[in-house]
């Protein structure tokens, strides 16, 4: 079977904009977690920026795209050799939240062009636009595992011959008015910071970032002299639903307009009750 090797690798995150960066504040147990109030029509939220106010996702994706191109070492290939999947649960939202705020305020239609550049477009179409790839284009979404499934979907159109090379990865740049309102109406949104493993969490912190891999033939990638960061050996695909945990976790925190919000402490997962479990359903020490 056909061996994927990873040869390249870039980041960008609430930790640093750079792969170098992230990597160097995680080491050093940072938090990239502040209280932003990025819309001054909703109150502020503890929030994952990698700059200070909220970035275009076009602009977190093409200085990825540079940098992992770079770690690589791979700068042009023939059109039909690239490949990209690449994935984005939120897409271009911002930018059409933002046209749509332009319609309400002056009510004025945007030019064409601009809501092509928007709607029905994803960011797997701008890097293969870049590339000037003429391989297949994957762009799936998968909320919180859309970079996974990318990565698995990379992989497999190496292993099915259908590229050489594939950028896999995803972006997200959700910090928008719709997308904070609307979470924090479904009371998803923490108002504490994120304590995923802590029985009195009050939900998840958005963020933003971007992660992209080169993706590569073993064989094409050794006749060239790269060196692999690890080799993707296969995937696997579940699921389960977990709708009821929102409306717990309301219920738990109390009403939203109430401003004296139960503060959670932050708790090991050996001591809060929530370690995970094995298969068997017993608790995994």
């Amino acid at each position: 079977m056909t061996e994927v090797w990873v040869t390249g690798l870039s980041l960008g995150s609430a930790l640093g904009p750079t792969l170098l960066k992230s990597w160097t504040a995680l080491l050093q147990s940072k938090s990239g977690i502040s209280l932003q109030q990025p819309f001054l029509d909703l109150p502020p939220y503890p929030l994952g920026l990698v700059f200070d106010r909220p970035t275009r996702l076009n602009d977190l994706l093409d200085a990825a795209l540079q940098d992992v191109l770079e770690d690589a070492q791979l700068s042009s290939l023939p059109p039909n050799e690239w490949g990209v999947a690449l994935g984005s649960s939120r897409g271009y939202q911002a930018e059409l939240e933002a046209l749509a705020h332009r319609w309400h305020r002056d009510r004025t239609v945007p030019p064409l062009p601009e809501w092509m550049l928007s709607y029905g477009r994803s960011p797997a179409t701008r890097v293969a636009q870049r590339l000037q790839a003429c391989g297949p284009i994957a762009s799936p979404r998968a909320a919180c595992a859309t970079g996974l499934w990318a990565i698995a979907q990379g992989a497999e159109l190496i292993r099915t011959g259908q590229c050489d090379v594939v950028v896999a990865g995803a972006v997200e740049a959700p910090i928008t008015p719709l997308t904070l309102a609307g979470f924090d109406r479904m009371g998803a949104l923490a108002h504490d910071g994120a304590h995923p493993f802590d029985r009195e969490r009050s939900g998840f912190v958005l963020g933003e970032g971007v992660g992209l891999m080169v993706l590569e033939r073993r064989d094409r990638a050794e006749a060239r002299g790269a060196k692999p960061y690890g080799r993707v050996l296969g995937f696997g695909l579940t699921w389960r639903c977990r709708t009821h945990q929102f409306a717990s976790i309301r219920s738990q925190r109390g009403d939203r307009s109430d401003p004296r919000l139960p503060s959670a402490q932050p708790s090991h997962p050996r001591t809060s009750g929530l370690y995970p479990r094995s298969r068997d359903g017993n608790a995994s020490q």
